[in-house]
């Protein structure tokens, strides 16, 4: 008996710990909301809301360098947590496509909204990375931006921008220009457009890939190569043409792969990455100009020192070479002054702040109120959610316990199912003024706790005064209603009942009373659009027709004149079609149908966004919760013979464990990668890509987030004009949130 008193505390100790661990990693509660907010063009306001345990760990965002951050963080408490304001200076330079902000937090993830000066708005969900942090990638932020104007007038200032600060590329054009005359001078630098030229025909074949370090440094190995030409007393100027297409190539398919990395695709990637290559190349021809023709005008002496000047100009370009491959690699730097100063500042914080005890539960781990409710406003669904004591309900039924006050384990259903129909026949919900009828119901026995309410999957003996069900009413709407009325028909005595109502854009937290017993949720959302399911048309190739008859007609010319006295003439012709089809080569364009030739086409680039379109349509299907809805939705993006499998697949990828059915609402479907496209068939393609769809659901009062991350091959096929899904090989699946 002493060994039992003894080891009884013990094992009560034991159990509660692993109901405790049990609620924790049951699923990631705590995903807090971030808001990232432009006051002004480049100044930004990031507002966090943390607990305090993590305000005392938590360091500032690491901005890029063109940003000042607010040393002193402001740091106000809201309740049981603290509402963290950093402040980031970037009118210099406003934050951009290919800028990140890292946020060292010991978090999963975080769900950002970003408001722009312009009223724009922009949502996504940022897991941790392996380094430790969690990285806002603007990249996938930003909007994409596809008119062609906006596409030029941008990245033409971005080309310019890259020329003037990147000294690699001024050495190169200065020193070719102090070397050689201009008759000499623009051989190179036209050779330099050419393999631009190149570099944009290859880009659109997608190959794309090359390290923006490697393609920056190779500009650098340019000088290094062209300064041992010059040392040679026999100048090959085919072999600097040459040498300055490579070079040209190499470098334009860098840039290419950044814009790809940026989120630009198809016609707006060759838009952006002609317009960046056509400022270096004038910027290039401008500068060499104006180099040469000032050496020239300063006379043969400075001609006499062009080997010095060529040794200079190697040896800088070697260092320059060097040290942008070594910055391409550099790892993250150590904590400032700032962020060891507000770490103690945190660590204050944390330790004065509130305990953070949940308002579901009272200090003795028992249900505050009697009842909880939660109303839950979504596109084609409204859910009643109810939290409620078993020892409440006494008063309308028999509860089916024993003489010490517990309920059997097999008699749990029943009473569920009973409290289920309680709530459904006493709680009368209008639905745009109409009786609304629930098509679900559902009630579980569940657990409370910080990380939100967890459903018992296997039924176990409950005592009535610890009990508590999970009661979930769910009632189908066509999309967003303009009305939800809810009229709650159970009360104990004259205590409130607490009901909190969530839609897409807002929280209200209410209370009804047999005085007031009714609650009224209006439809404030302005313009929200409903998530919708469309088929993704395969289109026609869009040709450079314009740009083919060019080259065509240079060719042709330059056959003709091969012989003949006016081949000067005809070589000038040429170069001039060249030049003017280079020009039109990303605009002038028409959608044309080859015949013989299958129309259903897939680059790269194309892939990610058909991909990402596709995946996005299989998760929106779930949004509506009929069956036959969903399949008919499926349908529309995947073959018949998948349709059942991609159903049972995302049906479970989507359901929360141990949150009785809880269903994650998708928000965002994200392609990161795209290794290879492989033609399966005459117009099938095997997509070898990685991609993560994350999303969130509200269930009894806790907003759950989840991030799924994805390895696969998928197989797509054009039926009838449009993509469609003909098969899923996941190599790898992994939860990031």
């Amino acid at each position: 008996m002493r060994v039992w008193l003894r080891a009884g505390p013990v094992l009560a100790l034991t159990a509660a710990l692993l109901v405790a661990v049990g609620v924790l990693l049951a699923d990631t509660m705590y995903v807090p909301r971030v808001e990232l907010r432009e006051e002004e063009r480049g100044l930004y306001v990031l507002d966090a809301e943390m607990s305090p345990m993590l305000v005392g760990t938590a360091r500032p965002p690491i901005a890029p360098a063109s940003c000042i951050p607010d040393p002193e963080p402001e740091i106000n408490e809201r309740g049981a947590a603290f509402l963290v304001r950093y402040v980031l200076d970037c009118r210099e330079r406003p934050l951009g496509a290919g800028d990140e902000i890292e946020l060292p937090w010991n978090l999963d993830g975080i769900q950002l909204t970003v408001r722009f000066v312009d009223g724009e708005e922009r949502r996504g969900l940022f897991g941790r990375e392996a380094a430790g942090g969690i990285v806002i990638r603007f990249d996938l932020i930003l909007p994409r931006r596809d008119d062609p104007a906006q596409l030029t007038l941008t990245h033409f200032s971005l080309g310019l921008r890259h020329f003037l600060t990147g000294w690699a590329h001024l050495l190169l054009v200065i020193g070719l220009g102090l070397l050689l005359p201009f008759k000499r001078l623009a051989p190179a630098l036209a050779g330099l457009a050419g393999g631009h030229a190149l570099s944009l025909v290859l880009a659109e074949l997608s190959v794309i890939g090359l390290p923006t370090g490697p393609a920056e440094a190779s500009v650098a190995a340019a000088v290094v190569i062209f300064a041992a030409l010059a040392l040679r007393e026999r100048q090959s100027l085919a072999a600097l043409v040459f040498a300055a297409a490579l070079l040209g190539v190499i470098h334009g398919l860098g840039i290419a792969t950044r814009l790809s990395g940026e989120g630009l695709a198809g016609g707006s990637l060759l838009v952006a990455l002609f317009s960046t290559n056509l400022a270096i190349d004038l910027a290039g021809f401008a500068l060499g100009l104006i180099v040469s023709t000032v050496a020239t005008f300063i006379g043969e002496n400075l001609r006499n020192q062009g080997t010095v000047i060529a040794r200079i100009a190697g040896v800088v370009g070697a260092f320059l070479m060097f040290f942008t491959l070594a910055a391409a690699i550099r790892p993250s730097g150590q904590l400032t002054e700032a962020e060891d100063a507000y770490l103690a500042v945190g660590s204050a914080a944390a330790t004065s702040g509130p305990s953070g005890v949940p308002t579901q539960l009272t200090s003795t781990g028992q249900l505050a109120r009697p009842f909880m409710s939660y109303l839950i406003v979504e596109p084609f669904q409204v859910r009643l959610e109810v939290l409620t004591a078993v020892q409440s309900l006494d008063a309308w039924l028999d509860l089916p316990s024993d003489v010490s006050g517990v309920i059997p384990a097999e008699a749990g259903g029943a009473l569920g199912r009973q409290v289920a129909e309680l709530l459904g026949s006493e709680t009368h919900l209008l639905i745009d003024g109409t009786p609304a009828t629930a098509t679900e119901r559902r009630a579980d026995f569940v657990v409370v706790g910080t990380t939100g309410v967890l459903t018992r999957e296997t039924p176990v003996p409950e005592t009535v005064a610890d009990a508590i069900l999970g009661v979930t009413l769910l009632y189908e709407t066509e999309g967003i209603p303009e009305s939800v009325s809810v009229e709650w028909g159970l009360f104990t005595d004259d205590e409130p009942l607490p009901i909190t109502a969530t839609d897409p854009a807002a929280t209200l937290e209410s209370e009804l009373s047999i005085a007031q017993p009714t609650h009224e949720w209006r439809n404030t959302l302005g313009e929200y659009s409903l998530p919708s399911v469309e088929s993704i048309a395969t289109g026609k190739p869009r040709l450079p027709v314009a740009s083919l008859l060019l080259a065509f007609i240079a060719a042709v010319v330059i056959f003709a004149t091969r012989k003949s006295e006016k081949r000067s003439r005809g070589r000038r012709l040429a170069l001039a079609c060249l030049v003017v089809g280079y020009l039109l080569y990303p605009f002038a364009r028409v959608s044309a149908e080859i015949p013989l030739v299958s129309q259903a086409r897939l680059s790269k680039d194309q892939a990610a966004d058909v991909l990402e379109r596709l995946l996005t349509n299989v998760y929106r299907s779930f949004d509506i919760h009929s069956e036959e809805a969903i399949y008919d939705r499926l349908a529309l993006t995947v073959t018949g013979d998948q349709l059942l499998e991609v159903y049972l697949e995302s049906r479970q990828a989507l359901e929360l464990e141990n949150r009785g059915g809880a269903r994650v609402r998708i928000e965002e479907v994200v392609v990161r990668e795209v290794r290879s496209v492989r033609r399966t068939s005459e117009s099938g393609y095997a997509i070898d890509l990685v991609w993560t769809v994350g999303g969130s659901v509200n269930h009894f009062g806790h907003q759950h987030f989840r991030q799924n991350w994805y390895d696969a091959v998928i197989r797509v096929v054009p039926v009838e004009g449009v993509w469609k899904i003909e098969s899923v090989d996941v190599a790898e699946e992994k939860r990031l949130l």
